[in-house]
């Protein structure tokens, strides 16, 4: 008797081992399973690029379109003539979409708990990329030398990075002109230009008017060489770098000591003028350079950064 009532115990204690395992089993499985329909797949047309004001990659995919749409289409044209469910603002620091076109099809997972709608298109965060139908160069020159919607812009190199440009009427002009994004034309021209340069942009005619403005270039002529060169007031020297000013006046920076100058340039300038890195000027004019004195710099190159960056070639010193 007293043996079957252990062997009676035994087989509960097994069952009840086995029962707890299976649940941890249907727990574990259950968690996967949520976790992965939290992340929805959305399909799509690249119709704009660009940043937000932090810096993060903002790109918007519309669904329902064609690739030839997509290539003339702009924010404002599709939030006007689409449905707002077929449109997405997809948003991330990783660069997902850096070596992606305009107007190719894409595939973007985001995490469905994380929505957010400014104001009535969805604003979401990129988990994933791939590319379904990448843009074709000959495609897009075919389209575009058939296409009457074409305009040409002629100007200036402001700056540019690997996937736009920036395009203004005079060289100095850091505040109007227009912004193209570069990623449909050849890497190998694009990667040749520099800022200072006079070139003329074909483009669709569709911008979108931000300030400034912005818009889709399908060829880029040079048609003067040049270097870009900026005028204005030293406000900061460190080690390896000085900020210039081109707004600011002298006034405005003689007096101050070296705390209350930079608590003056926060609030009425943060983030203006340009972080000019002094990496191939001469030890005897770098030792020469103050805060206050009035320098002209020739720069070979200009980065979409805050403030605006590049490495100066000459500098020359307008006043002490």
């Amino acid at each position: 008797m007293k043996t079957a009532y252990i062997f009676f115990l035994s087989i509960i204690t097994v069952l009840c081992l086995l029962a707890a395992c299976s649940n941890e089993k249907n727990k574990a499985t259950s968690s996967t399973d949520s976790d992965k329909q939290t992340l929805e797949k959305f399909q799509g047309h690249v119709v704009e690029k660009g940043f937000q004001d932090d810096g993060r990659e903002k790109v918007l995919i519309v669904k329902g379109i064609t690739e030839e749409d997509a290539l003339k289409a702009s924010y404002d044209s599709v939030a006007k003539n689409e449905n707002h469910e077929n449109i997405v603002w997809f948003i991330n620091d990783q660069n997902y979409f850096q070596e992606i076109k305009k107007g190719e099809k894409v595939n973007v997972w985001w995490n469905t708990k994380q929505a957010t709608t400014l104001p009535s298109i969805l604003t979401v965060e990129a988990e994933k990329v791939e590319v379904v139908q990448k843009l074709e160069q000959a495609a897009l020159k075919e389209k575009t030398e058939s296409n009457e919607d074409l305009s040409t812009t002629t100007g200036y190199i402001q700056s540019k990075n690997t996937t736009s440009i920036w395009i203004t009427s005079k060289p100095g002009d850091k505040k109007n002109g227009t912004i193209f994004d570069i990623a449909a034309i050849d890497k190998n021209k694009t990667s040749a230009l520099k800022t200072g340069q006079k070139v003329q942009v074909t483009h669709y005619s569709d911008l979108m008017y931000t300030n400034p403005a912005q818009g889709t270039a399908v060829e880029i002529e040079l048609l003067e060489e040049g270097n870009a060169v900026v005028q204005g007031y030293i406000v900061r020297k460190d080690e390896g770098t000085i900020r210039v000013m081109d707004q600011i006046t002298k006034e405005e920076i003689v007096g101050k000591s070296h705390e209350g100058l930079e608590a003056y340039l926060r609030k009425q300038y943060d983030s203006e003028g340009y972080s000019i890195g002094l990496e191939v000027i001469d030890e005897k004019t770098k030792s020469s350079l103050q805060i206050g004195q009035k320098v002209t710099v020739t720069m070979d190159w200009v980065f979409f950064t805050s403030p605006l960056s590049g490495t100066a070639l000459e500098i020359k010193i307008e006043e002490k």
